[in-house]
């Protein structure tokens, strides 16, 4: 192997971990911007009011079994704190930048735009999976008690969670670099069409995410959910877990490469100015 090729191969080894040093950079900044404590601390309680709301649920319908129960709350509450902090983090990924007149800053810097995009939508991500484990637990916890740690649909859930704020994050995302008005689009999406749709009849609920996290919820084979008002839900949601999976993840690579490209070509310049 001659030279020249040597030093081609060392020079792309080190363009590519300057990259991966820029996009942790960048990752780890963004983080310390979505956890801090006066920003973060709401969603955290919003999430521990789930097992407050198990204990309730508990009290007043004796008669239902503990995994109905859980899987109740999942539905109506769990799962949409999540959904919720998803819709305006994700928003504020970009949005934030231009209404605070730092994204001429930030373009200006020396990383490669998709890196600086990428770095703040797995930050993103990272902030609404905390919040969506610990909504999932605390759940758990006022259902089940202590031994909500030896139920395999808790981690499920966890799982389920994890994928979904993947794909939220990925989608709201989508939609702050397409549209200047991304939060409200992003909160319709939130608590219109994601609460309703996955239990319509037909396929229209196939394009709602909130679908294949209750696929994952449901296709654990100790939950068995009796009560008739969901029983739509369970016809709905009649996947297997790795499907669910895989949906979850190949709907946040789309979303998330397509908002990259649309940043990388795009112009983005404060609000006051753009008017």
């Amino acid at each position: 192997m001659d030279t020249a090729r040597l030093t081609t191969i060392w020079n792309r080894y080190l363009n590519t971990w300057w990259v991966l040093k820029m996009l942790f950079a960048v990752y780890r900044q963004s983080l310390k911007e979505f956890t801090r404590f006066m920003k973060f601390s709401p969603w955290i309680i919003l999430a521990v009011l789930g097992a407050l709301l198990a204990v309730f649920f508990r009290s007043v319908s004796a008669a239902t079994n503990a995994s109905d129960q859980f899987t109740v709350i999942v539905i109506f509450y769990t799962f949409r704190i999540g959904t919720l902090a998803a819709a305006i983090l994700a928003t504020n990924i970009l949005n934030a930048e231009v209404e605070q007149k730092t994204i001429v800053y930030l373009l200006t810097r020396p990383i490669p735009r998709w890196t600086l995009l990428l770095g703040r939508y797995l930050a993103c991500f990272t902030a609404v999976s905390i919040v969506s484990v610990v909504a999932v637990i605390s759940t758990g916890l006022g259902v089940f008690g202590t031994g909500a740690f030896h139920h395999h649909v808790v981690w499920l859930d966890c799982l389920a969670a994890i994928f979904g704020s993947l794909a939220y994050c990925g989608f709201f995302l989508l939609m702050s670099v397409l549209s200047n008005r991304s939060l409200i689009i992003n909160l319709l999406v939130a608590f219109g069409w994601e609460i309703t749709v996955p239990s319509l009849p037909g396929t229209a609920y196939l394009f709602s995410i909130l679908t294949y996290m209750l696929g994952i919820h449901l296709g654990n084979k100790n939950t068995n959910l009796s009560l008739a008002a969901f029983s739509n839900l369970v016809t709905n949601h009649n996947f297997s877990i790795v499907t669910c999976l895989a949906v979850l993840a190949g709907v946040a690579a789309v979303c998330a490469g397509i908002a990259t490209v649309v940043f990388s070509v795009s112009e983005f310049i404060p609000k006051e100015q753009a008017a």
